[in-house]
């Protein structure tokens, strides 16, 4: 006869042998699976588990993070399946401009890569294992890549080259700065942190030259602020370029947190006067942002119309200060305010990408009414960081639950019915999720 003892061993032997390596867990004395590999194969639809696009699924699941142990089965799943569908977005390398393997956006676009797209990808991969991270790093380098003569880095990459897309062809300054910095502080061992370095030292000077670019060019305007628009922007067809304007809110504080960045990074190199240098440059801005984004009427920063009056169209750009580093705690108060408003960011599911009582508001339209999870991620952080912890634990826990709402994760959503929308499989969304989950 069996003895009990046997028994035990042998199921506990068949759990470990379904699992990969890294994917138990005891609760209570009992070993159980962190994921189910069957469930998130059949929820992504995913066709060949065994395609190596860097690594094979299950190499892929071993680079995952660990979930915090009391996270809801619900979004335990939805935290695998977004770390799975970075694994479903990896393109291989190939061509002159894809030397390393990528992730591009979504199943809407497979043909390229974005810069912000790209950056959130990374703050994703931040969280795994060390190959996960080399595969962030790979993200900066290729971009980089394909700077322009110019020193600008363009705002896509396609496998056939760079695109110069939009006015000036840019995107979103700052981000890949400081993703590259994450990067250095997620490292584990003295040997990764040393090629972390090797790396940054050649990823500076083209950042350097990129934010240069910025204030050698006509996206600098007379009153010392800076501009871009639509398909620059990110926020393609928004309804803040309904109106022509002579500020844009959110590249200001990109480029201020694009300083901050580069200050930290000179300091990681042993550049200690540079890093002096870009701290004096990043109060000029900041102070530029203070005193010219700022309305007093509204209480919020925004950004600045052709007349040079601060902007009525509100959107989610108000929370960018909070996130970049340049509002106060005290003027973080009212714009903490704009999510309680049901004329503005109160829908079912927040924060819509233009304010609900805005007559131009389409609750499916693009940039124009739906909610995206990137704006959500900066103004969970900017709340956070402005000590409006209640308002940015509600926006975090109703953005985690419209993620894991559904199987496949969506590049934006209705923000009344929380129905996904655009894209499926998408990055940043992703990433972000992940990243809200393990930083809360």
């Amino acid at each position: 006869m069996i003895s009990r003892r046997v028994v035990t061993a042998f199921c506990l032997l068949a759990i470990m042998c379904a699992c990969k390596p890294g994917s138990l867990r005891a609760d209570k004395g009992v070993t159980t699976p962190l994921f189910d590999k069957a469930a998130i194969i059949h929820d992504l639809n995913i066709q060949d588990p065994d395609r190596n696009p860097y690594l094979t699924l299950d190499e892929w699941l071993k680079e995952a993070p660990t979930p915090p142990e009391r996270l809801s089965q619900e979004r335990r799943a939805a935290f695998y399946r977004a770390w799975t569908t970075l694994w479903i977005n990896t393109q291989p390398a190939g061509g002159k401009w894809w030397t390393k393997p990528i992730i591009c956006p979504g199943d809407g676009y497979t043909h390229g890569i974005w810069i912000w797209d790209s950056a959130f990808h990374v703050l994703g991969l931040a969280h795994g294992g060390p190959k996960a991270r080399q595969l962030g790093l790979w993200q900066i380098e290729v971009m980089l890549g394909g700077r322009h003569e110019s020193g600008k880095i363009p705002r896509e990459i396609w496998r056939d080259g760079p695109q110069f897309l939009g006015q000036y062809g840019i995107q979103a300054p700052g981000l890949l700065t400081l993703c590259a910095n994450r990067l250095l502080k997620a490292a584990k061992s003295d040997e990764e942190r040393a090629a972390v370095r090797k790396a940054m030292a050649d990823f500076y000077p083209r950042f350097v030259k990129n934010h240069e670019w910025f204030f050698a060019n006509p996206t600098r305007t007379d009153i010392g602020l800076c501009i871009w628009n639509g398909w620059d922007s990110g926020w393609d067809t928004s309804t803040r370029w309904d109106t022509e304007l002579l500020g844009a809110l959110d590249l200001d504080c990109f480029l201020y947190v694009d300083r901050v960045e580069l200050s930290k990074m000179a300091r990681a190199l042993g550049k200690k006067d540079e890093a002096k240098q870009w701290d004096a440059k990043a109060k000029e801005l900041r102070d530029s942002i203070r005193k010219l984004h700022w309305s007093e009427k509204l209480g919020i920063y925004n950004d600045v119309s052709a007349d040079r009056s601060v902007s009525d169209t509100i959107t989610p750009a108000i929370f960018w200060p909070m996130w970049a580093g340049v509002a106060t705690d005290k003027q973080a108060v009212n714009s903490a305010k704009y999510l309680d408003d049901p004329k503005m960011f109160a829908a079912k599911w927040p924060a819509p990408s233009v304010a609900l009582g805005d007559p131009r508001f389409r609750a499916k339209e693009y940039w124009r009414g739906p909610t995206w999870i990137n704006l959500n991620w900066i103004a969970v952080r900017g709340l956070e960081r402005c000590g409006q912890k209640p308002a940015a634990a509600a926006l975090r826990e109703k953005t985690l639950d419209l993620v894991a709402r559904t199987p496949v994760l969506y590049e934006y959503y209705d923000p009344l019915t929380g129905d996904g929308l655009g894209s499926r499989n998408y990055g940043w969304t992703s990433a972000l999720y992940i990243d809200m989950i393990l930083e809360p």
